[in-house]
């Protein structure tokens, strides 16, 4: 009856059937709000005094580069936040990591987290992350087998770039995708041809969180107001996931546009899978395949 998701105690049957039907599933209020506000006085202290790991990656909102921004304003993304341990608490959180190993099961790594800022004032098409999968980014599977998390930090949107999502797409294969047109921030790929019919926005408050099917197509618009949209997002895999290689694949092109744009704040990466390893974190179970596979976790 369910291929997406595991038996377990914390979905209701009617849950799972909506994740199982929709590839994505929305639980008002899941995150603790002191949590999300203790993420949020992390940001703005990594904008302004710099990482507190070694491991942590500051991206900047580049149509904002030359006007004078700074901090917050200027910062759009943080990643590689869970050796962070204001930033674990939230990505950890039980309620949150319950509902994951209802999805893919007990064993679970945090393979890469970020938080999301759109800063007021940045192009709209800069601003936006166009229609994507998941999966595209990842060098492992199988595909079930993972989940991306988004909780809600500031409330969401259409104004702001809430995310938008095509129900019951994770039911397709990886679609082709290209770099995104209008954009000047690194790794923004959209899906070549996608049919918006069905098209859904998610009007979100604080706390809400939604998990994703790593091949549902999503993605966010831009924020038009004079305000943040700020969310957290963690992507989780079953431990005993297995590692693919993108050589021949159309993920060929990305996996050297990406590591070119990691290795500029870290020198020592030797490939992309390296760029896993300095991101991934055990949460639940056991060190699985993808803990050998990675040798350095």
């Amino acid at each position: 009856m369910f291929q997406y998701t595991k038996n377990g105690n914390f979905l209701t049957e009617n849950q799972r059937k909506f994740y199982e039907d929709n590839g994505f599933l929305v639980i008002p209020k899941l995150v603790d709000n002191h949590l999300l506000e203790n993420c949020r006085s992390k940001f703005a202290e990594v904008c302004n005094k710099g990482p507190s790991s070694m491991d942590m990656m500051v991206m900047k909102e580049l149509s904002l580069k030359h006007q004078n921004f700074k901090g917050e304003y200027l910062v759009n993304k943080i990643q590689n936040l869970m050796n962070d341990e204001v930033f674990f608490a939230c990505g950890s959180y039980k309620p949150l990591v319950d509902v994951v190993e209802s999805i893919i099961g007990p064993s679970i790594t945090c393979c890469q987290s970020m938080l999301i800022n759109k800063p007021p004032g940045a192009e709209p098409k800069s601003s936006q992350h166009a229609m994507h999968q998941d999966y595209y980014y990842f060098p492992f599977g199988p595909v079930n087998s993972i989940v991306t998390v988004w909780a809600a930090i500031d409330s969401s949107n259409v104004e702001n770039g809430c995310l938008f999502v095509l129900p019951g797409t994770h039911k397709n294969n990886l679609l082709p995708h290209k770099n995104g047109k209008g954009t000047k921030n690194v790794g923004y790929y959209e899906i070549v041809n996608y049919n918006k019919v069905n098209l859904c926005h998610l009007i979100m408050e604080q706390g809400d969180t939604v998990f994703l099917h790593p091949l549902l197509a999503h993605g966010s618009g831009a924020n038009l107001t004079k305000n943040f949209r700020k969310a957290i997002s963690c992507f989780y895999i079953d431990s005993n996931s297995y590692l693919i290689d993108f050589k021949g694949t159309q993920q060929e092109d990305l996996e050297k546009v990406m590591f070119k744009a990691y290795n500029k704040q870290h020198s020592h990466l030797k490939n992309y899978l390296d760029s896993w390893r300095l991101s991934s974190r055990l949460i639940r179970g056991s060190p699985g395949v993808y803990q050998q596979c990675l040798s350095q976790l």
